[in-house]
């Protein structure tokens, strides 16, 4: 298993493809009538789908492109990935507060 170590830019975009794929998400549920558990079972069909999205092929401009022609700010985006995470992490119990630089990466298992 080789270590990879991502780009400052490549790091960008992953966590933008993050955002953008909570935003579909929550489309997806409001387009399906998905709430409960039928959104809970409807996450396995997003996912498939979102894994054939043309946004898994794009560099970081491309990707910041997108966002804009959907009328928001890549800044939008990731703070509305922050706030999904943050209310995640309430919910599983998980109140401290973290920043976005820190909760972006996993923990080191030391």
């Amino acid at each position: 298993m080789a270590i990879n170590i991502s780009s400052k830019s490549q790091k960008r975009a992953s966590e933008l493809r993050d955002a953008v794929r909570l935003l579909a998400w929550d489309s997806y549920k409001i387009e399906n009538s998905l709430k409960g558990q039928a959104a809970f079972d409807g996450y396995s069909s997003f996912t498939e789908e979102w894994k054939e999205h043309e946004i898994h092929g794009m560099i970081l401009p491309a990707i910041e492109k997108f966002i804009t022609d959907l009328g928001y700010t890549a800044e939008e985006v990731m703070n509305m990935r922050s706030e999904t995470y943050q209310k995640k992490a309430e919910m599983n119990g998980n109140t401290s507060k973290r920043t976005e630089k820190t909760s972006s990466y996993e923990e080191i298992p030391y």
